[in-house]
């Protein structure tokens, strides 16, 4: 799935610590650092601020929405995702991804958006750069501004990070997403296409099928 739920209405390395202490017992791995967390923390945003990292009990309302993406899209079918693999892509001890969420500004437990992101490298720049897989927000919701919020947030994440590019796709149909995000700066890429290999073609093409 692609970045477009704007519609537009609008990894970290695991550290391992070893004990000061003489001890016979195997030192036990130390919980990947949740940079994410960090960066909130650092940045201190209001307490009203909409925009927070996701926590393991949003995952069911995290896919809710996904679902909604999907049906979007046109993708449903593509939609096999589970709450587990959420848990373990974005809670484990070492997270394939992270996510954002949006509360609705009236309700702070009631979710209305996520983007859900993941580190790159670039060999030309040099640097690890941020994926954005996801963006969202629902469509009562839109023309809040969550979604440029949700974007800013990663922007200033990516900045933190001193990564070199904040990259994502966007559906060649959907002109309302692509004229906002030539409007906040960023390059849509005519000349580039998404290459792609789903599990049972990367498995029969790596068994020499």
């Amino acid at each position: 799935m692609k970045p477009t739920g704007l519609t537009l209405g609008f990894n970290p390395l695991v550290t391992y610590g070893l004990s000061p202490q003489v001890s016979s017992r195997k030192a036990e791995p130390v919980p990947p650092p949740h940079r994410i967390l960090d960066y909130f923390k650092m940045k201190a945003p209001p307490i009203q601020s909409p925009i927070r990292p996701a926590r393991p009990e949003d995952v069911p309302d995290i896919l809710e929405m996904i679902a909604e993406l999907a049906e979007f899209e046109k993708l449903s079918d593509q939609l096999i995702a589970t709450e587990t693999d959420f848990q373990n892509a974005l809670f484990s001890e070492n997270p394939a991804a992270e996510a954002l969420v949006a509360t609705d500004p009236a309700d702070p437990e009631n979710l209305v958006g996520y983007a859900i992101f993941f580190s790159t490298f670039s060999t030309f720049v040099g640097k690890a750069g941020i994926w954005l897989e996801d963006i969202y927000v629902k469509p009562e919701f839109r023309g809040a501004k969550l979604g440029k919020m949700l974007l800013q947030t990663l922007a200033g994440i990516a900045k933190d990070r001193d990564a070199g590019r904040l990259e994502w796709c966007v559906l060649d149909w959907n002109q309302r997403a692509i004229d906002f995000y030539e409007h906040i700066g960023s390059d849509v890429m005519p000349d580039w296409r998404i290459c792609r290999m789903n599990r049972d073609e990367l498995t029969r093409f790596a068994d020499g099928e």
